[in-house]
Formats: C-alpha cells, sequence, structure tokens
C-alpha cells in the first residue's frame, strides 16, 4: 500500500469511527484519547472545555495537540487517572513531542507510540495524519463594534477539500487597513483574537496560519473619546 493510499486509508477509518469509543491501539493494548486542553481547538468544539475525545481523523501541520493513553487491563476495562505512559511522535522529522504536547511538524502520515515512563518500552501505537491548512474560515468575516467594544473571532483551519483539521494552530495577527480604527487586544499567536474599535471607519484584520490567509473586515463607530455612542 502507497503512503498515499494508507493517509486516505487511516483517515476513513478515523472518521467513522463510533463517536461512543474512541480507536484502540493498533496492537490491541488499550486505548488512545484526544486532550481538549481550554484552548481554541476546532476538534473540541465552542470553548474548548476540558475533556478527553476520539482522536479526530487529521491533524493540522504546524497545530500542537496531547494525546493520552489508557492500558487495557485483562478483563477488557482502561486504567483510569494516571497511567504511567507518555505519547511520543515515532518521528521527529514528521511531528516533535515535549511534555506531553505534540508538535505536527510535515504532511504524512505519523505513528504516535505509549511509551512507558521512565523506560523505552512501547505498549501501543497509533497513526494520525497531519495535513496542512489550505483555508482559514473565521466565525465572522465582517465584524461590526461600537468604539470601546470588543469582539473575539475565531478562525476554523480546513484542508483543501474543505475538511475540518484539529489541533491548537499558530497564527499572527495584524491590522492592515486604516490606522486608528481597531486594535488587537492581548494580540494572540493562536487560532483567536479578540478585536477592540477604537475610532471610526473601516479596516481589515489580517490572520496568517501556516501557509494559508484570511482578511476580516471591521466597521466601527463612534469615537473612545465621547463614549463610542456617536455614529
Amino acid at each position: 500500500m502507497t503512503v498515499t493510499s494508507r493517509v486516505a486509508a487511516a483517515a476513513t477509518l478515523l472518521a467513522l469511527a463510533g463517536c461512543e469509543r474512541v480507536p484502540t491501539g493498533e496492537l490491541g493494548n488499550g486505548e488512545f484519547q484526544y486532550s481538549c486542553t481550554g484552548a481554541t481547538d476546532s476538534a473540541c468544539g465552542a470553548g474548548s472545555s476540558l475533556q478527553s475525545i476520539q482522536l479526530p481523523a487529521q491533524v493540522a501541520v504546524g497545530a500542537s495537540f496531547s494525546v493520552t493513553y489508557s492500558p487495557t487491563t485483562f478483563n477488557d476495562t482502561t486504567v483510569e487517572g494516571s497511567t504511567g505512559y507518555t505519547v511520543v511522535p515515532a518521528s521527529p522529522i514528521m511531528a516533535q513531542g515535549s511534555g506531553g504536547v505534540i508538535v505536527a511538524q510535515r504532511q504524512g502520515y505519523v505513528a504516535l507510540l505509549a511509551r512507558h515512563n521512565g523506560t523505552h518500552n512501547v505498549d501501543d501505537y497509533v497513526h494520525v495524519v497531519l495535513t496542512p491548512i489550505a483555508q482559514l474560515v473565521p466565525d465572522a468575516t465582517q465584524v461590526s463594534l461600537s468604539a470601546g467594544d470588543t469582539q473575539t473571532v475565531t478562525l476554523r483551519p480546513l484542508d483543501a477539500q474543505g475538511g475540518d483539521l484539529a489541533g491548537q494552530i499558530g497564527c499572527t495577527w495584524s491590522v492592515t487597513g486604516g490606522s486608528g480604527v481597531v486594535t488587537l487586544q492581548a494580540p494572540s499567536a493562536g487560532g483567536s483574537a479578540t478585536l477592540q474599535g477604537t475610532g471610526a471607519g473601516t479596516t481589515i484584520v489580517h490572520a496568517a496560519c501556516g501557509g494559508a490567509g484570511v482578511d476580516i473586515d471591521v466597521t466601527v463607530t463612534g469615537s473612545l473619546s465621547d463614549g463610542g455612542t456617536n455614529g
């Protein structure tokens, strides 16, 4: 089987897996779970609340993510709480891991190893597809604010076919239009940023994540000097 066909097969199998149960390791010794840590991650839904979910079909290249492993006991139950295992990528060229966080480096198919802490012993492994970001979809392409008001814009990374990509993406946000209209409040390097209106006018906020970029049109009425009430 070619690398391309293996990637396609893995993505299909992971996408079709049931929501109630995470994919079992390929050796059948345990289960891998994807961690939602509270930061923006399109795989985790709104708010990215702390939880563990089924492994997503694909992760964005350049994104960071975390996967945990629970070994299966002799009676087919999984260990709860701290399991004594750390999940690490098999190839540092494809993905790099440190402190339980994995960062996708390039497009392809990478094995994630469940390694027993303090040893090089691998209990099980699973494969994950890493895909470049081809398109960014903001939850608001046009933002209207009164001066002084704020709005947070969150980006959804997609592949070339419009499929969702998981992971906490790294982005650069900038104001590229008229000056004095909007500021980035506590500018974020992640997949969301908070915009604050500062003066009447229109401008463009640009976000770049990996090789993809998107513009958000912003209109602000009023000014901070009058409390933001005048249009």
